[in-house]
């Protein structure tokens, strides 16, 4: 699976609600900088519940957080 699908999912997402990286992290409890490498596609989260956590503050699926 392509890393860059998933994490223009998480910065759409976070952009739409219009919130910034620092509060999103604060929210599904990973450092700002985790966060910002999960946007830009350097790193995915290997946690599954910060997937979780992702999910339910959007109100989606962790696949298609996933990108499936």
């Amino acid at each position: 699976m392509d890393v860059r699908y998933r994490q223009n999912r998480i910065k759409m997402l976070r952009r739409a609600r219009g919130i910034t990286v620092k509060r999103l992290a604060v929210l599904v409890g990973v450092s700002q900088s985790m966060l910002t490498n999960y946007e830009n596609g350097s790193s995915i989260p290997r946690d599954q519940e910060v997937w979780d956590r992702l999910a339910v503050y959007f109100g989606v699926s962790v696949p298609y957080l996933m990108g499936f």
